[in-house]
């Protein structure tokens, strides 16, 4: 029962690929060139794009003209017993306080007198 199982098969028939296979060809210099043209273009693009995006952004700047905002100083909640300018811790007969209602920053004399120009315009 076994040997019939057993069957062998000789056959002299080769197949292959080759028809499926594409042919190669060399490459014309001239596609060769447009290839590196173009990479290197994409090269000079990436290396230069920042500073198009900043030759934008100064001529987006002559035609839209903005006022600079005003100087201002942080106001923040909260009492504090330091000068915020100068971070040197006070006394309670030197603190200066900022006028605005919301503010609750503290200031030394010496800030205070520097900064109340600039407080004022920036308040008002």
């Amino acid at each position: 029962m076994v040997e019939g199982l057993n069957y062998t098969y000789d056959s002299q028939n080769l197949l292959s690929n080759d028809v499926c296979l594409p042919r190669s060809q060399k490459i014309h210099w001239q596609y060769l060139a447009q290839v590196l043209l173009i990479a290197a273009a994409q090269l000079l693009l990436a290396l230069f794009e920042a500073y198009g995006l900043r030759l934008r952004r100064v001529i987006a700047a002559a035609f839209y003209r903005k006022r600079k905002p005003a100087f201002s100083l942080p106001c923040f909640k909260g009492r504090s017993t330091k000068c915020i300018v100068c971070v040197t811790k006070l006394k309670k007969s030197e603190i200066e306080q900022c006028k605005n209602e919301m503010c609750a920053v503290t200031y030394c004399q010496e800030c205070w007198n520097d900064v109340k120009v600039r407080l004022s315009t920036a308040l008002k």
